[in-house]
């Protein structure tokens, strides 16, 4: 007997992830980010193969590189001097080799290597999973962003 209860019609974030309205660094038009996602998507695939096109100015990217956000955080996640646990993190959208971090607790300042996270959303900007291109369907709302993948997504 089928359980009568289960919600065929669901949708998780990667199955809009296939085809992501973006906006082209280059003309700042509309682009399309298509993706072949592979298999086992949760949340999103390691292994998939995403492809850059504008319309508007065709020019190609370099779709091995990441180009949106970063957050960068302490590699040693303790004080230099007094071993308390560091409290810093930051977007930048650049790399950095190293940063200047100021202990809450001791207030002694020391370089330390960098952790880098990238950073697909936060309440300024949404980017799409692949690139880190601003997606091209988002708008602000009070203090965070609405965003969509593509139309289908906002349709839903």
């Amino acid at each position: 007997m089928a359980n009568s209860r289960i919600d065929k019609s669901f949708k998780n974030l990667t199955s809009f992830a296939d085809e992501v309205l973006v906006e082209c660094p280059y003309c700042k038009k509309r682009a399309i980010v298509f993706a072949d996602q592979g298999q086992y998507t949760v949340p999103y695939s390691t292994k998939f193969k995403a492809k850059f096109r504008c319309s508007n100015c065709y020019k190609p990217i370099d779709e091995n590189l990441w180009y949106g956000p970063i957050t960068i955080s302490p590699a040693n996640a303790n004080c230099g001097y007094c071993g308390s646990p560091l409290k810093y993190s930051k977007t930048v959208n650049k790399y950095q080799d190293k940063i200047e971090v100021k202990c809450q607790n001791c207030e002694q300042e020391k370089k330390y290597d960098v952790h880098y996270t990238l950073t697909y959303a936060d309440n300024k900007q949404a980017t799409d999973p692949y690139f880190g291109f601003q997606l091209w369907l988002q708008i602000p709302f009070d203090d965070n962003i609405l965003w969509a993948y593509n139309f289908e997504h906002l349709n839903i």
